[in-house]
C-alpha cells in the first residue's frame, strides 16, 4: 500500500484544514453555547463541494466513500474538521453515510432525484437507526413500516438523530409489517419480508414527522443537534424505498460507518493534543519530564491509530470485504482507546486552569468525551476475537461478517 496522498486527497485535506481553521474555529463556541446546528459551516461545506464527497461522479459527486473509488478522501475531511469542531465533523459524517448508502443501493432514478438534490441544492440527510431502549445494530426495530397500496405507513420513535432538524431527507430504518401475509410485493415486483429491515428516504416536511422539543441538551456535542424524532402514520411512497429487504443489515452498513467515527476520534484527539502543546508552553512546564513523557506517548498513539485508519481505508479497495471490515473495527477500536488515553491524561499535564467552561479546550474535551460514551471497547474486542477463533484460516466467510456486525 502507498501512504502518499493522491492529488485529490491532498486537495480535500488542505481545503478541509483551511475551512476548519479559518472559518469553523471562530464559530464553534457560539454554536456550542446555543446548541445550534452549525448552519454556516454546513453552507461552506456545500459551497466547496464537500457534501458530495461520497456521491458517484455520474450524478455530480466526487465518487468517494467506503465502496466508491476513493474511501480515504472523505475521511481526511472528517479528520481535519474534527481537530477544530467535532460537532461539524459529525454532521458531515452522518450526511455522508446516508448519501453513500443511497448512492450504492438506490436505483438510478433515486440517485438522480435525491442525490442530485444534494449536489444542486445542498440538501442534507442523516440515517435514523437508534431508538430509545435499544441500539441501532442487530436487534429488531420498534419503528415499523406497514405496507399500503401506495408504499408504507411509518410509525415509531428514533433518537440520537444527528442533523435531522436541518435535513431534507431522513434515511429511516424500520421493520416491515404486512396485514396480508409474510411477503410484501412492491409495484415493480420487488419482495420485502415481514420482520426484516427496510430503509426509507423520508422527507422531513412529510405529514406525521415531528421533533420532540427539548430532547437535546447534552454535556457535549451540543452543536451536533440530535433530537428525538417521532413518526405517526407517516406515508412514504414506494419510490422512496432504498434497497431491497434487509439490505442495510446484510450489506453490513453499520460496520461501513466505523471508519467515519475513527476519523473523527483521531482528528479530535489531534486537536486537543495541539492545544495541550500550546498550553504547556504558556504554562512554562515544557521542561517537565512527566509532561514530556505523556505527550510523546500520545503522539505515538495518535499516529499509530491514524496508520490503522489509512490502512483500513485502503483495504476497502481490495477484494476481501471481511478483512476490510475487521480492519475498520480495529481502527475504530484503536481510535477510541487513544481518545480515552488522551482524555485521562491531558488534564493532569495541562492543568485545570486551561479548562474554563467557555474555553475551546474545554469544549473539545467535552465533545470527545461525549461522543465516545456510547462505545463499547471490550465488547468489540471480544467479538473480533470470537471471529478470529471461529475463522482460523485466511479468507473468511459471510458468517464472520455477521459476527463483526453484531459486535460493532
Amino acid at each position: 500500500m502507498n501512504f502518499s496522498l493522491s492529488a485529490e486527497q491532498a486537495r480535500v485535506q488542505n481545503l478541509s484544514r483551511e475551512l476548519a481553521r479559518e472559518a469553523f474555529s471562530g464559530r464553534a463556541a457560539g454554536y456550542d453555547f446555543e446548541a445550534q446546528v452549525p448552519a454556516d459551516n454546513l453552507a461552506d461545506l456545500r459551497s466547496y463541494g464537500l457534501l458530495g464527497l461520497v456521491i458517484g461522479r455520474d450524478v455530480g459527486g466526487a465518487g468517494g466513500g467506503i465502496q466508491g473509488e476513493d474511501p480515504l478522501a472523505y475521511l481526511l475531511a472528517l479528520e481535519q474538521i474534527a481537530q477544530v469542531c467535532l460537532a461539524t465533523s459529525h454532521c458531515l459524517q452522518v450526511h455522508c453515510h446516508a448519501a453513500h448508502y443511497i448512492d450504492q443501493t438506490g436505483t438510478q432514478a433515486q440517485r438522480e432525484r435525491i442525490l442530485g438534490n444534494v449536489i444542486a441544492n445542498g440538501a442534507l440527510m442523516t440515517t435514523l437507526g437508534s431508538e430509545p431502549g435499544r441500539t441501532a445494530r442487530g436487534a429488531r426495530n420498534q419503528t415499523t413500516a406497514l405496507s399500503t397500496n401506495v408504499g408504507w405507513q411509518l410509525d415509531g420513535v428514533k433518537n440520537y438523530a444527528t442533523l435531522a432538524s436541518a435535513s431534507k431527507y431522513l434515511l429511516v430504518l424500520a421493520d416491515c409489517e404486512s396485514e396480508v401475509g409474510q411477503v410484501i410485493t412492491g409495484p415493480a415486483g420487488e419482495s420485502f419480508v415481514a420482520g426484516e429491515r427496510v430503509a426509507l428516504a423520508v422527507e422531513v416536511a412529510s405529514q406525521g414527522v415531528s421533533f420532540v422539543e427539548g430532547s437535546w441538551d447534552p454535556l457535549g456535542m451540543r452543536a451536533a443537534v440530535s433530537p428525538t424524532v417521532t413518526f405517526e402514520q407517516c406515508s412514504v411512497p414506494w419510490a422512496n424505498t432504498i434497497g431491497a429487504s434487509n439490505t442495510h443489515f446484510t450489506g453490513h452498513w453499520s460496520v461501513k460507518a466505523d471508519l467515519g467515527f475513527a476519523a473523527q476520534y483521531i482528528g479530535a484527539a489531534e486537536g486537543i493534543l495541539q492545544r495541550a502543546f500550546s498550553a504547556i508552553n504558556r504554562r512554562g512546564t515544557a521542561d517537565d519530564a512527566h509532561a514530556q513523557r505523556h505527550l510523546g506517548r500520545l503522539r505515538f498513539a495518535i499516529d499509530g491509530a491514524r496508520g490503522l485508519l489509512y490502512r483500513a481505508a485502503w483495504l476497502w479497495t481490495q477484494s476481501d470485504e471481511v478483512a476490510a471490515a475487521q480492519a475498520s473495527l480495529g481502527a475504530k477500536h484503536q481510535a477510541i482507546d487513544v481518545a480515552q488515553q488522551l482524555l485521562d491524561v491531558v488534564v493532569q499535564i495541562v492543568g485545570p486552569s486551561h479548562f474554563g467552561a467557555a474555553s475551546d479546550l474545554a469544549r473539545q474535551y467535552r465533545d470527545l468525551r461525549f461522543l465516545t460514551m456510547r462505545e463499547h471497547l471490550d465488547r468489540t474486542a471480544a467479538q473480533v476475537g470470537k471471529e478470529l477463533l471461529q475463522t482460523p484460516t485466511k479468507g473468511a466467510s459471510q458468517a464472520a461478517l455477521k459476527v463483526l456486525e453484531h459486535g460493532a
